[in-house]
């Protein structure tokens, strides 16, 4: 991972998270791209194009969803085989889970997105199809079956780093604690790694082909990455790396059954929603008493300095609300 991270430029930044990538990316997005060519120069970029930006707004998806749970992200990784985002999240299964189903979360999102063009632009433009390759029906289509992929991609494999993994792990650390909950989760993985690399040699050597969604090349890298991952994962967790994760989770109401008010209910996301605007309200109220109580300070002063007589109209006026304000108090 840290030869990985090395091999990277900065490509922009946005809401404090820097977006990098990776120098082998060009090479596949390249080559991936001119695959594509003989379908037309416009459709296929709006093929690849489409790709990456959707699997870089699920990555944007996993950061936004570590900061709602209080957690942060400061760095998105692309690179050939999709995106990494560095987030830190509270280490209760609740807040691991969410962090990993955000980021499908928003490929369902854009999905909607296509079907909601799909519905509203009739496959009717041929002028737009002359003009750059495609049509709106085009953008639908490539937009629904790239993120539905992506999102069926993340969530039918339950191993790291897919994010399907990262949940499965977080289901089991409920009952089980974190550490055998992990280990299991990475057993899994080299068994699904194990299966993906079978599944591509025979694919490679069998007349018939099975692989209906990625070739050899793809499925054998994944299964190769998934591996390296968890080998990587158990080396970590028997060098006790994660030994202080075993169990924080149980100290936090959600999921601790001996809580000293067992029937308080924990507040839901309405309701938190509410609190966050009762609280910014409560602030903005705070922030604007002060600034008044600051400005009356200083006409006051004046006062003293020069008399009422002294004061500007606006200042006046502005005391005169303040004495009645603080009459009606009164």
């Amino acid at each position: 991972m840290e030869t990985l991270l090395r091999t990277k430029f900065p490509l922009f930044r946005f809401s404090g998270i820097q977006v990098n990538v990776h120098i082998l990316f060009f090479i596949f997005a390249g080559s991936y791209l001119y695959q594509l060519w003989d379908l037309g120069p416009g459709f296929a970029l709006l093929i690849v194009g489409t790709l990456w930006v959707s699997i870089l707004l699920h990555e944007f998806g996993h950061c936004y969803g570590a900061r709602y749970q209080g957690g942060d992200a400061h760095e998105i990784l692309i690179w050939p085989l999709g995106g990494l985002a560095l987030c830190e999240a509270p280490q209760t299964p609740w807040a691991q889970g969410f962090v990993a189903a955000a980021g499908p979360a928003v490929n369902l999102v854009l999905a909607g997105i296509g079907l909601l063009i799909r519905v509203a632009f009739p496959p009717l433009s041929s002028g737009m199809d002359h003009a750059v390759g495609f049509h709106p029906a085009d953008v639908a289509n490539v937009l629904i079956g790239t993120n539905m992929g992506l999102f069926l991609f993340n969530m039918l494999i339950p191993a790291f780093p897919m994010d399907m993994g990262r949940i499965y792990q977080a289901v089991l650390w409920v009952w089980l604690g974190f550490k055998r909950s992990y280990r299991i989760a990475i057993y899994t993985s080299f068994i699904c790694a194990a299966g993906m690399i079978i599944w591509a040699v025979l694919d490679k050597v069998l007349p018939n082909s099975t692989s209906m969604f990625v070739g050899f090349s793809t499925l054998l890298l994944i299964g190769i990455w998934i591996g390296q991952t968890a080998w990587n994962e158990l080396q970590a967790l028997e060098g006790g790396a994660y030994d202080d994760h075993d169990e924080p989770w149980r100290a936090t109401f959600r999921y601790h059954p001996q809580h000293e008010d067992p029937d308080a209910d924990e507040p839901g996301v309405l309701r938190r929603w509410l609190e966050r605007r009762e609280q910014i309200k409560a602030q903005r109220d705070a922030d604007v008493a002060a600034a008044r109580s600051a400005r009356l300070d200083e006409i006051l002063r004046r006062v003293n300095q020069v008399g009422t007589e002294g004061l500007t109209a606006e200042e006046k006026a502005f005391l005169d609300q303040e004495s009645a304000r603080l009459r009606e108090k009164k």
